[in-house]
């Protein structure tokens, strides 16, 4: 009986060894290999959304669970997508079920089990949990690293921080966990230090994010322009030097609405307009001017509008010129281009238009009629013509009261740079700027002598263009802006 019973244990045990052999690999299963090779061909085309539906299809087939390739895909695709922390926490999820799945399929020679722990050691040694509030659930300005990681991994990873802010704010969340790279960070005004090993979200640091709106969002512009430029604001801070700090934080202040007051002086030039004269009457003038330039393309355009205030020459009477204040409304483009830390070459043109004012009370007119008796030459005035006949009128012989009205271009090229320990930025420039200025009179028939010595007329309307003169400024124009 016990060698029957021998022989039938003998006979069985191929039965049951077949029985026990192990079946095909997860990963070789004709469905989860065609999922994987979508989700890595979705992956590799960085169409990010089509990656990880892929990948979320494979890890819930009933064999995809458990191969290895599949958890670490997924935390890829959150990789690419800048937010370590959500790639940590898949990377965790996948050891949980190695643990725990007795069909776990770790790869060829463990491949994937192997990435899975490298990956996950690199977050842990780089990157540390932090807790991101919003003031507001419209806009946040992003923490921004300074300087940036030196690992182009990481650096990636920082610059991508305020796409995730945005992503987090349209889907109005009011805080977001992060694992953010080790190093220095701006949180609005603070500096805050990152020196990684903590990656439990309940033990994250706070920092609370001020509103992309006003003082805030310039100065992150003004660090992000600086850091751009090889600079770190941070390094300013932290080496206590204040008047470097001062420079970075106007760095962008061109790249926001802001003020500014400038001062120019030089000299000014009108034509001499006399029977047998030549060339000008020069003089020295300046000019002050108040008003706002908004940001068109950053700090490299920007749109000028501003009052302007002057006491210049006009032909007033028939040999000399007297003084008009002149006050006129300018618009212009103001182009910038940084060269160093603080500094910039900019460039202003348009044009203005305004009004002047002169005294032609009796005792001037008085000044204009002895003027012409002592001298005689006539080199000022209104050019007139009839027909053949041409000739020259002063203004004040023509009844002028001493309104006028005066239209030109205006531009300038020259340097602007901050001061030390200044919040405000100083400029100074060569410029240019001409007027056509229109004398005001009444409507008339005007008389002159022509070359001939004969009395010829012509008919005048309130501004005309013969009872006009060209009028050129030059010199330095010295600009403040704050």
């Amino acid at each position: 009986m016990s060698r029957l019973l021998t022989l039938l244990l003998l006979l069985m045990v191929p039965s049951w060894a077949a029985a026990q052999a192990p079946a095909d690999l997860p990963s070789e299963d004709p469905e989860v290999v065609q999922l994987l090779a979508n989700g890595w061909h979705y992956l590799e085309a960085h169409q990010l959304s089509q990656a990880e539906q892929a990948f979320k299809q494979a890890i819930e087939h009933p064999r995809g669970k458990s191969v290895a390739e599949v958890h670490f895909g997924l935390a890829a695709v959150w990789w690419d997508r800048g937010n370590a922390m959500a790639s940590y926490l898949r990377l965790q999820e996948s050891r949980q079920a190695a643990a725990n799945d007795f069909a776990w399929d770790p790869g060829p020679d463990g491949e994937w089990d192997r990435r899975i722990a490298v990956r996950m050691d690199f977050i842990e040694r780089n990157f540390t949990a932090v807790r991101l509030q919003f003031q507001s659930g419209s806009s946040a300005v992003p923490p921004l690293a300074d300087p940036p990681p030196a690992d182009p991994l990481l650096r990636r990873i920082a610059e991508g921080v305020g796409r995730v802010v945005d992503e987090a704010l349209e889907a109005d969340a009011r805080n977001i966990w992060l694992a953010l790279p080790n190093g220095t960070w701006w949180v609005g005004d603070e500096l805050k230090t990152l020196q990684g090993g903590e990656l439990n979200a309940s033990k994250a640091v706070s920092w609370l994010l001020p509103r992309d709106a006003g003082r805030a969002a310039r100065v992150y512009r003004e660090r992000t322009d600086a850091i751009a430029r090889g600079e770190s604001p941070a390094k300013a801070r932290l080496e206590g030097s204040p008047s470097a700090a001062t420079r970075q934080q106007t760095a962008g202040m061109l790249a926001d609405p802001h003020l500014e007051v400038y001062a120019a002086g030089g000299g000014v030039t009108t034509p001499r307009r006399g029977d047998g004269t030549a060339g000008a009457a020069a003089g020295l003038a300046g000019h002050l001017s108040f008003g706002v330039t908004l940001p068109l393309k950053g700090e490299a355009l920007g749109l000028s509008v501003g009052i302007s205030a002057a006491n210049l020459p006009v032909s007033g009477c028939a040999t000399s010129q007297i003084r008009s204040s002149v006050f006129a409304f300018g618009l212009g483009i103001r182009l910038a281009r940084p060269v160093g830390p603080g500094a910039w070459l900019a460039g202003h043109i348009g044009g203005h238009v305004g009004g002047g004012l002169a005294d032609m009370g009796p005792r001037l007119r008085q000044v204009c009629v002895d003027s012409r008796a002592e001298d005689g030459e006539l080199a000022f005035g209104a050019r007139l013509s009839d027909g053949d006949a041409s000739g020259v009128a002063s203004f004040s012989a023509l009844g002028w009261r001493g309104g006028s009205m005066a239209v030109g271009p205006d531009a300038d090229f020259g340097v602007l740079a901050s001061p030390a320990g200044a919040r405000v930025l100083i400029g100074l420039s060569v410029f240019a700027r001409h007027d056509q200025v229109f004398a005001v009179l009444d409507e008339q028939t005007a008389w002159f002598v022509d070359g001939d010595g004969k009395l010829a007329s012509t008919e005048l309307g309130a501004l005309s263009g013969a009872a006009s003169m060209a009028r050129l400024q030059f010199g330095l124009r010295l600009r403040y802006l704050f």
